[in-house]
């Protein structure tokens, strides 16, 4: 993975070829064989000389099996970032690392972890989840991706590491209370006296308690009085910021993947943010007017009118005067 060619994730399976060189012949030799490329497979581009003619397809490489090649068009396929690549090449299982990587929430903790901190981790053998401290971050030696270094820290000698791997040092421990996982065998450890999660939950009770003397006045006012989205404040989004919208009236998060223009049956354009929500209060997997702006899971993706979207840290830090800016952007059947 040392070189800056895009990388891709295969949505869907779909059929390739398998090409081996023959050392013994005489001359440069290969021979390709039709193999099925499963969904969660890895790849990256090939060089521009080696793409094909039809420019509605793309040629590309495996990133873990150098013998793979695969020309499909873009719709089997998405773009991934160097570091999440390297978080899900570790996922031995396909299927498992398509799960992973549909689950945009484990993505987000396997990007957030540092050394020192507090994870469950799944050690071979053992039917429970085990507590466990982060103590290194980074790739091994044959071993392809991020893999990250974990002390056992209620269950000594139930692992297979003192921190070594192959006679090298990446962190200290007792005897086989360490090992060395991928993202898949990792779940967070959260502090139920956290402060993150006393004001996650202060916010929503504060929400449902002001429920029927603000939001529903507020909700009514916002129907006949709609305010375009340049009349609205605090509206500039990114992509992978966290939000909050209003589904039947109650907050529902979510985190960015989609922010652009679209115009309506009147001729006026208007910004539409595409959420991948937290819960499965949603509607399809991110596909819009036949369009795959984004992927999610099946029934968290959602489509607003950015005027209806809140940040995340504006609602958290004065849920009290957070109203609800109006109705649902577009209707949950909008998304498709």
């Amino acid at each position: 993975m040392g070189d800056q060619r895009t990388k891709y994730i295969l949505l869907q399976n779909h059929f390739g070829q398998t090409v081996k060189r023959n050392v013994l012949a005489l001359g440069l030799s290969t021979k390709s064989t039709p193999t099925q490329v499963l969904r969660g497979d890895l790849l990256e581009a090939l060089p521009e000389t080696e793409q094909p003619q039809d420019s509605t397809k793309i040629a590309l490489v495996g990133i873990d099996c150098k013998s793979l090649r695969l020309e499909c068009t873009l719709e089997y396929l998405t773009t991934l970032s160097d570091e999440d690549a390297k978080l899900l090449l570790p996922i031995s299982s396909l299927e498992e690392r398509y799960q992973t990587f549909m689950n945009r929430i484990r993505l987000d903790f396997g990007r957030k972890i540092f050394p020192g901190c507090q994870v469950h981790v799944f050690v071979e053998g053992i039917d429970v989840k085990i507590p466990g401290i982060v103590w290194y971050v980074g790739e091994l030696p044959s071993k392809n991706g991020t893999m990250f270094g974990v002390e056992l820290i209620r269950h000594p000698g139930q692992g297979t590491s003192d921190g070594t791997f192959r006679n090298q040092r990446y962190f200290t421990c007792q005897q086989d209370s360490g090992v060395f996982v991928g993202l898949d065998k990792l779940t967070p450890r959260e502090d139920p006296d956290s402060k993150s999660s006393k004001k996650d939950e202060n916010a929503q009770a504060n929400f449902k308690s002001r429920l029927m003397d603000t939001v529903m006045p507020s909700f009514l006012k916002s129907k006949t009085e709609q305010k375009s989205p340049s009349e609205k404040t605090n509206q500039a989004l990114e992509i992978d910021q966290r939000v909050v919208t209003f589904i039947d009236d109650y907050p529902a998060r979510g985190t960015v993947r989609y922010v652009g223009k679209e115009e309506d049956a009147s001729g006026n354009k208007r910004t539409i943010v595409g959420l991948e929500l937290d819960e499965r209060v949603g509607n399809g997997t991110g596909r819009r007017n036949g369009r795959q702006l984004f992927v999610c899971r099946r029934d968290f993706a959602g489509f607003f009118a950015i005027e209806y979207v809140i940040r995340e840290e504006d609602f958290d830090e004065n849920p009290k005067e957070t109203t609800c800016a109006g109705e649902r952007g577009l209707d949950k059947q909008d998304a498709i």
